[in-house]
């Protein structure tokens, strides 16, 4: 009996590894396809990040039509692509550039940092010749960019192919597989893009789009790494062969011995599909053996017992009982795991303090990101509503996000709003509410936006906005007290120099004719001290205007030289200009700001140096081109100059010592406007000095190579001796309301054999013309009744036949004052105080190219 009983139970054990192995292989299938759904929940979760992410970057253009590479870095940095979106190698913008733009376009980049810069292109690539460029403009991380900045991706036919879809329909798309990046293991993937339209500009059919395409955000995604995603998601019990079907078909073998499954799935994102083809792995397989070879095992070891312990049945039919009910509990264990299903992406990248929203227009959910949740200062799962979001706007900006959104809506606008907030803590912040509505077909399905806590950014703005309100009522401020002192001091200073010009003119003996030069001269000292702060008034503003005509460089140096020649020699000081044989002698530059700075510097050393001599010195230096490199040196032997002194040389209102201004005057500006004059042509101005032993200025300036067969030369007009000067036989109308000027213009037009009208406003001044028949019009600007700028665009409004020059004849020296001038309708500008010569000069000048009476 005993042997009966063992091939009894060895019976039962066949027939219940038969039952086992079917119920395994059941329970193998239903576990293959719960893994594979678990592939596909993966590759959705997946495909939603990546489109999440895009739509995160998308906001940065919501509001602005143009995003700087320092956002796109800080988007990188806060969005953590790495782990938020695995297997995206970054994330960028495409700029849509039309090939007549592509050299402003390239000259564009270099300026903004990209020094390299330059569109280039696949070489096989084969796009229509008339399409735009799609070109790389920015990419983060910049470690990891996939192609150089400047590549044309419309050259990639597959991914021309997508940029097209993506921008015709409004909607993501990925392009088919490309080579991501050039190497030896040369890895490949797609790029997942969507299109960035122009704020504002309808979008609702093909070529609204067209027209309002500005780029393309996209993602470069790697082909393995979402391969590895998918099979991880399986716990590594399924193997996923990852691959484009537009690629080449991939064919599907029998499954081997270590698989008990295969299925190939077609997966989908943005327009393309992919073939996956997933796998069982050993380690899938691997417990049912485990089982089955178990149960084989057990059965002989039950067999073997009952044949020997066959007195003892019910022992063994016990165990052999417990046996099973634990191989049952072990079978139902392994067929019943499952993993946890992967919690969906709910939300757009958060932003460094911003976070994202959604609103589905026909359910009327309203989805928060965690963020916009912690602006509201409400709980993680608080669940809001339309009407809940708008509660937290106070008064009219509740109105006015409402209407925003029922816009976006109805007629598909963005909005970009600051608006004041209450938080359900009742804090009292600002916050920017963004939204874009999003295009299913021909309907908005759902508005999509970023919401921002912007409390503390208004707060910057508002002190900034402050403090430059405060500085521009500073230089306001500035420039009416410096227009005013000019005015106010040029008009007697007008007199005085006018009087004593004059007086030299005429008739005196030699104490007189001396005296009278000193006051002349004490006029001119006083002259030069107010031009230097009304020029280094024009230097910080930015209205200092240069001169580009041929000149006589030489003519220049040696004018310097002769105008303090009479100093030196009264001095009894050498004074010299030594110039080298290769310096040229004509080039092309500004003459009156390089005699300005020759003036100054050789006027200080002739000032300052008691005994020895003084040198003007002229060598060169290598220039690059037609251009010639010329240096100036201007050496003394004068009094020299301490470390501590020369480190405030070049600032403004700075002097050596309280002494040297008690000893030799001066307002301290000379040398400041000297070095901002050098370097607004380009040059360099430097020092080299040392007490007791001299010093020498060294100025460096390019200029550029002059025409030989040009003979012009910019120099100011030369007026003849006093006394043969010529009768100019004008009709002269002088509007000045001052009677020492009046006195003044009158005796010097008297002089130059001219006729006078005088008038003490401008209100009689425009009688007068209208009256009479005049060459000349001298205008003053400040005088009562009506001024000198409303008084010329009347005479203007008068005029007919003839043009009547009329030249600015005012104490006004300002920046600006120039163009007010010639926009009232005057010919010329001449800043009081006047000198004979400038009278002169100026008068042959306008009338020369004046229309003749009729």
């Amino acid at each position: 009996m005993a042997w009966v009983a063992a091939l009894g139970v060895l019976l039962l054990t066949a027939a219940a590894g038969t039952w086992i192995a079917r119920e395994l292989a059941r329970s193998d299938e239903a576990r293959f396809d719960e893994l594979t759904q678990r592939v596909e929940r993966a590759w959705n979760e997946r495909v939603h990040r990546f489109q999440c992410g895009l739509q995160a970057a998308l906001a940065l253009f919501v509001g602005s039509d143009s995003v700087s590479s320092a956002e796109f870095e800080r988007l990188w940095a806060n969005l953590h692509v790495d782990v938020e979106f695995p297997g995206a190698l970054g994330i960028g913008f495409i700029d849509r550039v039309a090939p007549e733009r592509r050299v402003e376009f390239e000259a564009r980049a270099r300026e903004s940092g990209s020094s390299e810069f330059r569109i280039h292109a696949d070489a096989d690539g084969d796009r229509p010749s008339t399409a735009d460029l799609a070109v790389l403009r920015y990419l983060e991380p910049r470690e990891a960019r996939v192609k150089p900045l400047g590549f044309d991706y419309s050259s990639v036919p597959v991914v021309f192919d997508a940029l097209h879809r993506a921008a015709h329909t409004g909607k993501l798309a990925a392009s088919g597989p490309i080579a991501l990046r050039e190497s030896a293991t040369s890895e490949r993937g797609f790029l997942a893009l969507v299109p960035v339209y122009r704020n504002g500009e309808p979008v609702t059919s093909d070529v609204l789009r067209e027209r309002a395409l500005v780029g393309w955000i996209y993602m470069p995604v790697v082909d393995t790494a979402v391969q590895e995603a998918l099979e991880a998601a399986a716990d590594g019990e399924i193997a996923c062969a990852f691959e484009s079907p537009s690629e080449h078909e991939r064919s599907v073998g029998a499954p081997s011995d270590a698989a008990r499954s295969v299925v190939v799935s077609t997966l989908t994102f943005g327009g393309q599909s992919w073939n996956v083809e997933m796998r069982s792995t050993p380690g899938f397989v691997k417990a049912s053996r485990w089982v089955l070879a178990g149960l084989t095992l057990a059965g002989l070891v039950v067999a073997g017992l009952v044949g020997l312990l066959f007195r003892s049945r019910e022992g063994a039919v016990a165990k052999a009982r417990a046996l099973a009910t634990a191989m049952t509990a072990e079978l139902r264990s392994l067929a019943g795991v499952s993993a946890s299903q992967a919690a969906e992406l709910s939300a757009m990248a958060d932003l460094a303090r911003v976070g994202a929203w959604t609103y589905d227009v026909d359910s009327g959910v309203l989805h928060w990101s965690s963020q916009v949740k912690a602006i509201h200062d409400v709980a993680e799962d608080w669940v809001p509503s339309f009407e809940s979001a708008i509660a937290f706007y106070p008064g009219a900006a509740a109105q006015e996000i409402r209407v925003a959104v029922e816009r976006a809506i109805a007629h598909r606008e963005d909005f970009d709003l600051e608006l004041p907030f209450v938080t359900a803590r009742d804090r009292s912040i600002w916050v920017r509410a963004i939204g874009r509505p999003i295009v299913d077909g021909d309907r908005v399905v759902r508005v999509a936006g970023a919401f921002q806590d912007i409390t503390e950014q208004r707060s910057v703005r508002t002190a900034l906005q402050l403090a430059k309100d405060t500085a521009e009522a500073a230089t306001r401020s500035k420039s009416e007290f410096l227009a005013m002192m000019s005015h106010e001091i040029r008009t007697p200073l007008n007199g005085v120099i006018g009087v004593t010009s004059l007086l030299m003119e005429s008739k005196l003996d030699a104490a007189q004719l001396d005296l009278v030069r000193t006051v002349h001269e004490s006029g001119a000292a006083l002259l030069v001290i107010l031009n230097d702060v009304l020029d280094f008034s024009k230097i910080e503003a930015g209205r200092l205007e240069l001169e580009h005509v041929p000149f006589d460089l030489h003519r220049v140096v040696d004018d310097a030289r002769r105008l303090f020649a009479g100093r030196a020699q009264e001095k009894r000081i050498g004074l010299k200009s030594t110039v080298r044989a290769e310096v040229p002698e004509r080039v092309v530059g500004d003459p009156g700001r390089l005699r300005q700075v020759l003036l100054n510097l050789v006027g200080n050393a002739v000032k300052f140096t008691e005994r020895g001599s003084v040198e003007i010195a002229l060598t060169t230096f290598e220039a690059s081109g037609r251009k010639h490199g010329v240096r100036f040196e201007i050496v003394d032997t004068g009094p020299g100059m301490t470390t501590e002194t020369m480190s405030r040389l070049f600032q403004p209102f700075t002097q050596a010592s309280a002494a040297v201004t008690r000893a030799f005057g001066g307002t301290g500006l000379g040398l400041a406007i000297a070095k901002r004059l050098v370097e607004s042509m380009g040059g360099s101005i430097t020092c080299d000095s040392q007490a007791g032993f001299g010093s020498t200025f060294r100025v460096e300036l390019v200029f550029d190579a002059a025409d030989t067969k040009s003979t012009a030369t910019k120099l100011e007009a030369v007026a003849s001796p006093a006394g043969d000067r010529p009768a100019l036989g004008l009709r002269v109308l002088l509007a000045e309301d001052n009677p020492i000027n009046q006195k003044v213009a009158r005796r010097m037009l008297d002089r130059l054999g001219c006729e006078v009208q005088v008038a003490e406003n401008g209100q009689v001044a425009v009688e007068l013309f209208a009256q009479g028949d005049y060459d000349v019009v001298l205008m003053d600007w400040h005088m009562p009744v009506l001024d000198g700028i409303e008084a010329t665009k009347r005479i203007r409004a008068m005029e007919r036949a003839r043009h009547v020059p009329i030249i600015a004849l005012t104490a006004n020296a300002m920046p600006g004052d120039i163009d007010t001038c010639r926009l009232a309708g005057m010919d010329e500008f001449v800043a009081k105080p006047v000198t004979m010569e400038r009278m002169q000069a100026v008068l042959a000048a306008v009338t020369r190219s004046a229309s003749p009476r009729a």
